[in-house]
């Protein structure tokens, strides 16, 4: 529901909007204005209302842009002027600035909000999307078409406390701290049974088919990057690591490991979040798409690196052959299925069974 005060400065655009396109008389600058605020879903005004509006439009009483430039003897900011029963502005005024986009911006609006709108539970991202909508005064119709994008993201269990602990575990990571939880193993559905307690120091979030991960080093005598899915901490809990017997937090040093684990290239070769062995190849794996498949993969890529090298390989427009390079680990002789070459290439390629085959 919109407050009066912005009610008022919604209106005081819709009668900068009539001036600016030629103006008109009293009647038809009210039939105008009502018409606008009616689209915008506020409430209409009359006569008196209108004229008060006017009076802050030139008076400057309204949020705008300043300008470099003095006010009449009455006070006036903007002049309007009223001749022969026309309001319009006088060609020598200054133009009020509302600071706003163009009318093709603007309807990019309504798309940012539709796109951001899934991830509405961050509460920077609900701050966003209240300042975009208070900052450039929305209307009804625009926040309704808003709603015409769709988002399609499938929601995660306890999706609110795992993005609340996301931004958590981002506060440690910017304060360098180390931190423990409890982990619970994620190829089992058992509970706590399978649990054990990871020391790490957290560098970096990562989001990859809809799933949080926190990606870190391990606190041991051969520490390693590793990659944990943040739903798996058990009760969603993490504590700062302390020294022993002290109320001490242990700290860390973000850009040594950052540079030591060339985290800003590491998965530049991987599927997702999948970590690798510093020595395992990059190969270049060749599959052949039929079908929707072979659409789905021409519109949207597989990896960054993928190479359409042939298309329309049976003269029915309908199959190609791509290219992607990624790392594998090395594989024995004769294993040449994606289950069989790598459990990641093999998570990556399921949606498309029956529709694909790996060339050797």
């Amino acid at each position: 529901m919109e407050t009066s005060s912005n009610e008022k400065e919604i209106r005081i655009r819709f009668i900068h909007e009539f001036l600016i396109k030629g103006g008109g008389n009293f009647v038809k600058m009210l039939n105008y204005v009502n018409e606008k605020s009616q689209e915008a879903g506020i409430g209409e005004i009359k006569e008196r209302m209108l004229r008060e509006h006017l009076a802050d439009l030139r008076r400057g009483n309204f949020t705008h842009l300043e300008v470099n430039h003095e006010r009449d003897k009455n006070g006036h900011l903007f002049d309007i002027v009223f001749d022969k029963l026309i309001y319009t502005y006088k060609e020598s005024s200054p133009l009020p600035s509302f600071g706003d986009l163009d009318e093709e911006e603007r309807i990019s609006l309504p798309f940012l909000l539709g796109i951001l709108s899934p991830y509405a539970s961050i509460p920077a991202v609900s701050k966003v999307l209240e300042d975009i909508k208070q900052r450039f005064k929305l209307d009804q119709l625009e926040l309704s078409s808003a709603k015409a994008v769709v988002v399609h993201k499938p929601l995660l269990k306890e999706e609110k406390k795992v993005v609340e602990l996301t931004i958590k575990i981002l506060g440690h990571i910017k304060r360098e701290e180390c931190i423990e939880f409890d982990y619970l193993r994620v190829d089992t559905l058992a509970p706590k049974k399978n649990s054990n307690i990871r020391k790490v120091m957290p560098l970096q979030i990562r989001i990859y088919e809809n799933i949080y991960y926190l990606t870190a080093v391990t606190i041991e005598k051969e520490a390693k990057l590793a990659n944990y899915r943040i739903d798996k901490i058990d009760r969603l809990k993490v504590d700062v690591l302390c020294e022993n017997d002290t109320d001490t937090i242990v700290h860390f040093n973000y850009k040594k490991y950052q540079k030591e684990y060339n985290l800003s290239k590491r998965f530049e070769n991987s599927i997702g979040i999948w970590i690798h062995d510093k020595d395992d190849p990059i190969e270049t794996v060749r599959i052949c798409f039929w079908g929707w498949a072979a659409s789905y993969v021409q519109s949207l890529p597989l990896h960054k690196s993928q190479k359409i090298k042939q298309e329309d390989i049976d003269h029915t427009n309908n199959t190609l052959i791509a290219e992607i390079s990624i790392q594998l680990e090395p594989r024995a002789k004769g294993k040449n299925t994606a289950i069989e070459r790598s459990k990641e290439l093999s998570f990556l390629l399921g949606r498309f069974s029956g529709f694909y085959k790996l060339l050797t």
